[in-house]
């Protein structure tokens, strides 16, 4: 089993991170979290086979966790050799017909996209997808949740979702956090059963206070990904020195096109 950190920035791509997308690949198949800008490319690039994705599940509509999915579609059909391959996208369900109208928009209706495309809205804890090998969970985690929200005279026209994604595949339990809030209140609740890999972020938690926490659970390995400026470059030496302090299990601090094998 192999997790690559495809992209390990926040709502800003900066000079070394690009948006955050994570892949989980088994022999048989792999599977998006998240889709941020340059999703696509990256995987072009890395070599990676676009015939094995079978799923992509976004934890919000922010931008960052999202602008890459239309351009992955896309390549997709150039990609795929098998017209019955099926690609499932799971995401926020105030996403779902915004995302078919803009590929539409990118003139790639369905007739073009050569493959069985399905696109489902979440429902909070519920299994969303499962196949032979994984099944998926999306958790709530409180990212959207607080006062409303304007950008400048335009409010929210609908309730704003945001998820984590639990897998249980082959025999581990791998947790996607997505975004948290800054009190981290549902990170407990995802890691109340013994977790394998916990894929984090480190933007919007604070880890001289989350580290703690995570410190006391049943973790076996963390991947720290969505990294927040002051970690970046030499800072990485900071958030490292911290991890040291307060956990006892491995840390990575992921990178753009970093692969971690999960024996």
């Amino acid at each position: 089993m192999l997790i690559t950190t495809l992209g390990t920035a926040h709502g800003r791509p900066t000079h070394c991170r690009y948006h955050p997308a994570t892949l989980l690949e088994i022999p048989q198949r792999s599977y998006l979290v998240d889709c941020g800008e340059p999703v696509a490319a990256t995987m072009v690039r890395m070599g990676k086979d676009f015939n094995k994705l079978r799923a992509a599940f976004i934890s919000h509509m922010h931008a960052d966790h999202v602008g890459g999915l239309p351009v992955l579609i896309k390549l997709l059909g150039h990609n795929l050799v098998a017209p019955d391959h099926e690609f499932s996208v799971f995401m926020p369900p105030e996403g779902k017909y915004p995302l078919l109208n803009w590929l539409q928009a990118m003139l790639v209706p369905p007739d073009y996209v050569r493959f069985k495309l399905e696109v489902t809205g979440v429902i909070e804890d519920e299994t969303v997808f499962e196949d032979e090998y994984a099944t998926v969970t999306a958790a709530r985690n409180g990212h959207m949740e607080g006062p409303g929200v304007a950008y400048g005279d335009i409010e929210w026209r609908c309730k704003a979702n945001s998820f984590s994604y639990i897998f249980d595949i082959l025999d581990r339990r791998i947790v996607f956090t997505g975004d948290l809030p800054s009190d981290f209140r549902y990170l407990g609740e995802l890691l109340e059963d013994p977790v394998e890999v916990l894929v984090m972020e480190m933007t919007h938690v604070a880890p001289e206070e989350v580290l703690p926490f995570i410190g006391e659970r049943d973790i076996g390995r963390v991947i720290f990904t969505h990294i927040h400026d002051p970690w970046h470059d030499e800072g990485e030496n900071d958030l490292r020195a911290m991890c040291e302090e307060h956990l006892s299990f491995r840390f990575d601090v992921g990178h753009d096109g970093d692969e971690f094998e999960i024996e």
